[in-house]
């Protein structure tokens, strides 16, 4: 199981933001920027069985400015309402 960045999203256009705002720059890190198409071909050269990857944390979260329990709310109805096509973050869990 790992994580990884989703560059698919709308992230990017946050991570922009967020370096005009800090002193820390986090270009020299992201080194390579996957989506899910991407890190779905590259682990297709593997030797795994099975590959399954998924998207989760949205948008949503962001009302956990107002409270924690709506933040948690608004990203579980847009999971379901987009059926998990929405997501920062992309899970991969990989069987051999």
């Amino acid at each position: 199981i790992s994580t990884t960045l989703n560059f698919k999203s709308s992230l990017t256009t946050l991570l922009k933001i967020l370096e005009l705002f800090s002193a820390v720059s986090y270009k020299e890190q992201h080194v390579n920027k996957l989506s899910k198409k991407k890190l779905e071909n590259l682990l297709l050269k593997s030797k795994f069985q099975s590959i399954s990857i998924s998207k989760f944390i949205n948008f949503g979260l962001f009302f956990s400015i107002f409270s924690i329990r709506l933040g948690s709310y608004a990203n579980l109805f847009i999971e379901k309402i987009s059926k998990n096509n929405i997501g920062y973050l992309l899970l991969v869990e990989l069987k051999k």
